[in-house]
């Protein structure tokens, strides 16, 4: 069994092993799974143009530092998931301020064997207004749509993760699989859905409500399963 939306990595004040991790995931039968790493999610000094008063500033890290980490982790998760037999596919958890340090879309997914991106605009600042992210986003997409490869899409509530916030790049890129993950704005994911082919929506933190919702107008075959583990033990429902 696949699940579609798994993390492993830092998370507050938590630290979740990818041992861990697979090992719970596979004694509930689920021997496949789509990652990120939440460690994406620290900030670094370059956050400090967007994101003010942050706790302790001078001790974040550099971008490089961060990028590092993230790449060991996953190299670690890689091992692990060879040694459990759990079939991983890492997804690159984009981080624009490590981008625009230098560090590019094509070097990172040269540095490992990444099935895709994960993109999360509440965690990281997705100002597409600024001609910077517009091209990052367009670099990303034009990557996926060229390889064949997925992008995995945190979608909620507000305007900050509104699913139709990538509009232009899914309907411009129609070879890159794009996932919207959670299910919150049941009536846009189903415009997507119906408009895009290359659509699919997971249902991590997802109502039931809502999943009837999408399979009742027909597009059952293009939900994907997703629990967005360890982190659906953690926070409760429409609060990620």
């Amino acid at each position: 069994m696949t699940d579609f939306h798994v993390h492993f990595g830092q998370w507050c004040k938590e630290y979740f092993y990818p041992q861990d991790v697979f090992k719970t995931l596979l004694e509930h039968n689920i021997d496949e799974s789509w990652v990120s790493s939440t460690t994406s999610c620290l900030y670094t000094k370059g956050c400090l143009a967007w994101q003010k008063d942050l706790p302790q500033s001078e001790n974040l890290p550099t971008e490089q530092e961060l990028y590092d980490a993230l790449l060991e982790e996953m190299r670690n998760a890689s091992k692990v998931s060879d040694e459990l037999k759990m079939k991983l596919h890492p997804l690159y958890w984009v981080v624009p301020e490590i981008c625009f340090a230098g560090i590019s879309i094509k070097k990172a997914m040269n540095d490992f064997a990444y099935e895709g991106f994960k993109i999360h605009p509440r965690a990281q600042d997705w100002d597409l207004e600024n001609p910077k992210t517009l091209k990052l986003a367009d670099e990303i997409f034009s990557y996926a749509d060229s390889h064949n490869q997925k992008i995995l899409i945190h979608c909620g509530s507000d305007e900050i993760d509104d699913p139709l916030r990538f509009e232009q790049f899914v309907q411009k890129y129609k070879n890159a699989t794009v996932q919207l993950a959670h299910l919150k704005q049941p009536e846009k994911m189903l415009y997507m859905l119906k408009t895009y082919g290359n659509i699919v929506c997971d249902t991590a933190f997802a109502s039931a409500e809502n999943i009837q919702f999408i399979k009742d107008a027909g597009y059952s075959n293009r939900l994907v399963f997703g629990t967005d583990y360890p982190l659906n033990n953690l926070i409760v429902e429409n609060s990620f």
